[in-house]
């Protein structure tokens, strides 16, 4: 049987450095998603979910316990990529698209160069929306968050939670490359 978040708190509190780890390991892929979404970078990404995790070591005599740990964490990873991100002068997207578009050495198979080719266009789609619209969409729709935990990591209702992802949807619905190229009436 898996520990609550606030068990394995409890465990920290009580000196426990296993169960720091644990928390890390069961958070660690969805704080660096929140990261990426900042970055746009693997490397700054990966410096910046380090950041958080030290952040909220040093941080847990803070955590009340009144609300979710999750939501508590999320948010020290939302704060430690907005700081990042207003440190940063270079859009890191050029960079990520040259990557992306890199040809390779070897032949690719064309199925793989269309999921390369959506994955590029989503990422740049996604890219121009604001950073909490970006956020709030990926949790929602990535890491299957529910909008009481989205919006205490935007510090927002779940009613505003619910008018940031329509209008979130309705923007990318209603971008013309996304129209050309696939059928989002789903999203």
């Amino acid at each position: 049987m898996q520990m609550s978040d606030e068990a394995l708190v409890d465990e920290i509190h009580s000196g426990s450095k296993l169960a720091f780890e644990l928390l890390m390991k069961r958070y660690e892929r969805l704080v660096y998603r929140i990261a990426f979404n900042h970055a746009q970078n693997p490397a700054s990404a990966m410096d910046i979910t380090q950041n958080v995790f030290l952040k909220a070591h040093q941080k847990l005599g803070s955590y009340s316990g009144s609300g979710l740990f999750k939501a508590w964490l999320l948010r020290i990873a939302y704060n430690e990529s907005i700081s990042w991100f207003r440190q940063q002068k270079n859009d890191q997207l050029t960079e990520i698209l040259t990557e992306a578009n890199a040809p390779a050495s070897n032949a690719v198979p064309a199925d793989e160069i269309v999921t390369q080719e959506n994955k590029t266009l989503l990422l740049a789609e996604l890219k121009k929306l604001s950073a909490k619209q970006r956020l709030a969409v990926s949790l929602r729709y990535f890491e299957d968050c529910s909008l009481r935990e989205i919006a205490a990591v935007l510090e927002s209702s779940e009613g505003t939670v619910k008018s940031i992802l329509f209008r979130s949807l309705e923007k990318l619905r209603n971008t013309t490359t996304f129209q050309q190229r696939h059928d989002y009436a789903q999203l």
